[in-house]
């Protein structure tokens, strides 16, 4: 993970998202504080589940948890989803290092996200916000295991009016 020494603005991040993949979104960094509160979470996750991906799996997707790997280990139980779908937005934990009036959320799926799907539930979310999301290249994911997009929202600038 990248350490960002300065808050990346809407330009920086509609940049890096438009050129994408490890090239472009490689540059969005977290600061370090944030970053160290990720690894101390991390640590604290991986004490009570198996992996991150069971971690968000249980507490975010709702999905029932099995004993896991280790002793007071717990994982998800899959096998009870029965082919059921679920899709969250919420505020990420541990945001990338992002200039005041920008928020940096996710997406978590169940399944394979469907663009329409996510746009739906963006706007049911952030109605009116002006936004930016991606999935990142299979290199930079940190749970992997779990259908996930970053989103940046912010409110519309003044003077712009908002096209469905």
């Amino acid at each position: 993970m990248t350490v960002a020494h300065a808050p990346h603005s809407w330009e920086f991040l509609a940049r890096a998202v438009e050129v994408g993949g490890e090239e472009g979104l490689s540059a969005l960094g977290r600061s370090k504080e944030t970053l160290q509160a990720y690894r101390e979470r991390k640590h604290e996750i991986l004490s009570a589940f198996d992996t991150l991906a069971d971690h968000v799996r249980v507490n975010l997707l709702g999905m029932p948890s099995e004993q896991g790997n280790g002793p007071g280990k717990k994982k998800a139980d899959t096998s009870k989803m029965n082919g059921t779908k679920k899709m969250i937005y919420m505020i990420n934990d541990f945001p990338y290092f992002v200039e005041p009036g920008i928020e940096h959320g996710i997406v978590w799926s169940t399944g394979k996200l469907c663009v329409d799907e996510m746009l739906a539930l963006l706007e049911e979310q952030l109605p009116g916000k002006e936004k930016l999301y991606f999935i990142n290249p299979p290199s930079l994911q940190s749970i992997a295991e779990v259908e996930h997009a970053h989103v940046f929202s912010r409110d519309q600038p003044a003077g712009c009016k908002l096209v469905l």
